[in-house]
């Protein structure tokens, strides 16, 4: 099961995995959010009643109960740095082992992180084995040392405990958590275009999320505090009208190009407070819009330019979520940023797709594909490290380990550096 705890919206999604990786669509659940704010928990009252109505009624469509997990996490206070682990190999001369480079990753847990903060996912990069780089599995090759470059995504713990209660309220249990762009790019992004590199926007109603990968790796992740909540705001202030006449103006004729739109077009709309009615231009409501799908489009640049790329991203920029089909926004990016732009809409699903065909379900599709392609046999998720684990366990335990961490250091692609590369701005 996944679920996606928005600021507009809970969505599950159920389903099963086939023989040969697929996943198939069972049920979906899907209600309005109450409770929640930029993409967290403010009132888990009204939040966990919501998301059991949505998890009853996706088991209601799969005709199945499910008792766990994962669930996307996402907002402000989410964090991201990239960090460099030296190890010295004990013996040259025999190849890295795949139970060494378990040591090694599960080390990266261990990594002192801000107080106040719990790690949500250490994902290698790449490795370097003495002076050879972009090393994508080092097991069965010769080295003296191997540095590790590991994206490290931290959340608030008091938020990422609120989201948890939540759910667990709702009467799921989470599995775990996945940081919802990198679940995104399950969904809406190729295998090709992370190679080349590519740069995903996930344009939701609180916050927008972003990550940009190359060599087929996460480079750089981050929460961007504009979402479609901005745009309305922006509407209702600069239009005099209450927020849900500002919403269906955007939604229905909305547009982010001024030239684009007539100077006389004009729509009737409420007064703030008031029945009565008064004209506007949607010429100045383009503006408006424009203006502040220009900043978004700015933090994008911010962050690939923070993100020390050593080329532009050849695969370009994919945006998606519920804000990004807002005529015009397109071309305000393709204006302004690298590469080609597109929207990305899930992909690679089967079963009962139909109602998880557009773009604001990147995230919840994206969570069940990252979880099947992450599962676990159940008894490990229960019980810890069973079996062959178990015994590769025991047998570390009784002799050295094989690799000595030498000294941990964060870093950039254009070198050391002692400041991370942060994902908040």
């Amino acid at each position: 099961m996944a679920i996606d705890v928005g600021t507009h919206k809970v969505c599950v999604v159920i389903g099963s995995v086939g023989l040969a990786g697929g996943v198939e669509v069972l049920g979906v659940g899907y209600q309005a959010s109450s409770g929640l704010r930029k993409g967290s928990v403010v009132n888990i009252h009204e939040a966990f009643p919501v998301i059991r109505r949505a998890v009853r009624q996706a088991e209601e469509m799969a005709e199945t109960h499910i008792d766990e997990a994962m669930v996307g996490v996402t907002g402000r206070h989410v964090k991201s740095q990239n960090l460099m682990t030296v190890w010295e190999h004990r013996d040259p001369d025999v190849p890295v082992s795949a139970l060494g480079l378990e040591e090694v990753l599960e080390q990266s847990y261990m990594i002192p992180i801000e107080t106040g903060q719990t790690l949500l996912h250490a994902i290698p990069r790449s490795y370097v084995l003495d002076d050879q780089p972009r090393i994508r599995y080092p097991v069965g090759m010769f080295a003296q040392t191997m540095q590790v470059e590991t994206h490290l995504i931290t959340g608030n713990q008091s938020q990422v405990s609120n989201l948890v209660d939540a759910v667990e309220r709702a009467g799921v249990k989470v599995q775990s958590l996945v940081l919802e762009p990198i679940a995104s790019s399950e969904a809406v992004t190729t295998a090709d275009e992370r190679e080349l590199g590519c740069v995903l926007v996930d344009v939701g109603g609180g916050t927008s999320d972003l990550a940009i990968f190359k060599d087929g790796s996460i480079w750089h992740t981050a929460v961007i505090p504009i979402g479609g909540d901005n745009f309305t705001t922006d509407l209702s202030i600069g239009l005099k009208t209450p927020v849900q006449n500002a919403e269906t103006f955007k939604v229905t004729l909305g547009h982010a190009l001024p030239d684009q739109v007539r100077e006389d077009d004009t729509y009737q709309l409420p007064y703030s407070g008031s029945d009565d009615m008064h004209q506007v231009s949607r010429r100045h409501a383009a503006q408006l819009l424009y203006e502040r799908a220009a900043e978004l489009v700015r933090y994008t640049a911010l962050h690939i330019k923070q993100a020390n790329l050593p080329a532009p991203p050849a695969a370009g920029v994919i945006l998606t979520g519920g804000a990004s089909t807002l005529s015009g926004l397109l071309d305000v990016a393709s204006e302004r940023l690298p590469g080609p732009v597109r929207i990305g809409y899930p992909q690679g699903l089967s079963g009962r797709t139909e109602a998880l065909r557009g773009p604001q379900f990147a995230t919840v599709t994206g969570i069940l594909m990252w979880a099947a392609r992450h599962r676990k046999p159940k008894q490990w998720h229960e019980e810890g490290l069973t079996g062959l684990r178990k015994l590769f366990k025991r047998l570390a335990a009784s002799k050295e380990p094989e690799f000595i961490l030498r000294h941990p250091q964060e870093f950039s692609h254009n070198g050391f550096h002692g400041e991370a590369v942060k994902a908040n701005t």
